[in-house]
């Protein structure tokens, strides 16, 4: 059997994309409030749980730490929305049976990374 679980995060960052046309909006720093799920999946261990999740909240703390109210483009060269859920992943997945990361930039837009 495989399970999943999810916990649900918020932080806020000012960003710009360097790659866009000076005349595309995005290219301009701005800011969003950013929504994550942290998605867990694997088997259950004998404390019948895929993973604590204070342990997630504690691994989520650490990488959040250097995103939140910070320009991101100075952790991520090109801070698109799929890349920001690339560094959320990389530096969970070292502690977490990461299954997938979602971010949100607007209530109604967001990116998914998977292995």
């Amino acid at each position: 059997m495989k399970y999943s679980i999810c916990k649900h995060y918020s932080f806020n960052s000012a960003h710009w994309l360097p790659k866009l046309s000076h005349t595309h909006p995005c290219s301009h720093i701005h800011g969003h409030t950013y929504e994550v799920e942290v998605r867990l999946s694997g088997p259950l261990d004998d404390k019948g749980w895929i993973c604590d999740f204070s342990r997630i909240d504690a691994m989520a703390q650490q990488t959040f730490a250097v995103l939140d109210h910070r320009i991101l483009n100075e952790r991520i060269p090109n801070p698109t929305s799929e890349n920001i859920a690339m560094f959320i992943y990389d530096n969970l997945i070292k502690h977490l049976p990461v299954s997938s990361i979602r971010v949100w930039e607007s209530p109604k837009s967001w990116a998914e990374v998977t292995p």
